[in-house]
C-alpha cells in the first residue's frame, strides 16, 4: 500500500479495510452491483491527465477542492458538491489542495435479449416517440432555426417510410428500445433517423442496431447527423465510422439526400470502411 494509502486515516477504519483501487489514483474499493464505490483521496498538486470512462461517474468531494474541466469547461467543485462525468467523455482533472471523495461508477448492463426485427405499422407509434424522446438532446444545440417542437411529426415519420427508408426496432420483452432506418441509393447506403430511448441509452443497443443494418448492404453506408451533437459522431467514430471533409460532406448531402442548404451547412457526414477504401 503507498504512502498516500497510509496517511488516509480519515476515512473510517471499516472503508480502510476495503480493498485498494488498482488505477491512476489511490482509493479504496467497494463493489455492488453495476456500480463501483471508490473512496478516493488525492495530494495536493495532484493532476489527470484527459482521459474517459465507460462508466456514468458521479461523485461527491468530502474535504479539499475537485477542478474539473469536461466539455472544455473549467468547473470547481468545494466540500459537499457532486459532480457527474457521462460514460465516454473525456475529461481531466487537478488538486491545488489534498483532496477526498466519494465516487461512483455506474456500468451500463448489458444489452441481453434484445430482438433485432423489421419494423411494423404496429410499431409506428412506439418509434415516433422513441425518435421525438431522442432528439430532445438536440434542443439547445444545434441551431435553433434548425429545432422545432416536435422533433418529427407523425406525417414526416410516414413520408420517409414511403420515400423507401425501412426501419429497423430493438425489442426486449416487447418494448421497442431504439429505432433505426436504412435507405438504400444504389451505390451507398444510408443510415436514417438512428434514436435509442433516453433510458437505454449506453447500454449496447445503439451499436447492436448499427452493426445489424451495416450487415444488410455490401454498399458503403453514410451517415449523416448534426455537427454539434458531438456525443452523435463520438459514437460513430467509436464504431469505426470517419468524418469526410467539408468538401465531400457538401457533394454527398446534395447528392443523397434531400435536405434544405441550411441543414447542409450545419451537417457533417460520416462513412464506414468501406467508403473510405473505395474512395
Amino acid at each position: 500500500m503507498s504512502d498516500t494509502m497510509k496517511a488516509m486515516a480519515h476515512f473510517p477504519k471499516l472503508l480502510r479495510e476495503l480493498p485498494p483501487f488498482d488505477g491512476p489514483f489511490d482509493a479504496f474499493k467497494l463493489e455492488a452491483k453495476d456500480c463501483d464505490v471508490l473512496f478516493a483521496s488525492y495530494p495536493a498538486g495532484t493532476v489527470i491527465a484527459p482521459h474517459s470512462h465507460d462508466t456514468d461517474n458521479v461523485g461527491v468531494i468530502t474535504q479539499g477542492e475537485l477542478i474539473l474541466t469536461l466539455d472544455g469547461e473549467e468547473t470547481r467543485y468545494r466540500a459537499g458538491e457532486w459532480y457527474q462525468v457521462r460514460a465516454k467523455a473525456t475529461h481531466a482533472a487537478r488538486f491545488e489542495v489534498e483532496t477526498s471523495e466519494i465516487e461512483f461508477w455506474f456500468h451500463a448492463p448489458p444489452a441481453r435479449g434484445v430482438l433485432i426485427r423489421k419494423s411494423m405499422q404496429a410499431d409506428f407509434a412506439a418509434m415516433l416517440a422513441i425518435v421525438n424522446d431522442g432528439a430532445q438532446a438536440y434542443r439547445g444545440v444545434i441551431p435553433a432555426d434548425r429545432w422545432h417542437e416536435p422533433y418529427m411529426p407523425a406525417h414526416e415519420l410516414a413520408k420517409e417510410i414511403a420515400a423507401g427508408i425501412v426501419f429497423w426496432v430493438a425489442e426486449e420483452q416487447g418494448r421497442i428500445l431504439g429505432v433505426m432506418g436504412m435507405q438504400d441509393k444504389g451505390d451507398v447506403a444510408l443510415v436514417r433517423h438512428a434514436y435509442v430511448a433516453t433510458a437505454t441509452q449506453r447500454s449496447g443497443v445503439g451499436t447492436k442496431l448499427l452493426r445489424h443494418v451495416q450487415g444488410l448492404t455490401h454498399q458503403p453506408v453514410l451517415i449523416g447527423t448534426w455537427a454539434a451533437a458531438a456525443w452523435a459522431v463520438d459514437f460513430y467514430r467509436r464504431n469505426g465510422f470517419t468524418v469526410v471533409s467539408e468538401s465531400e460532406k457538401n457533394r454527398l448531402l446534395r447528392k443523397y439526400w434531400s435536405i434544405p442548404v441550411r441543414q447542409i451547412e450545419t451537417s457533417v457526414v460520416l462513412a464506414d470502411a468501406r467508403w473510405t477504401k473505395e474512395g
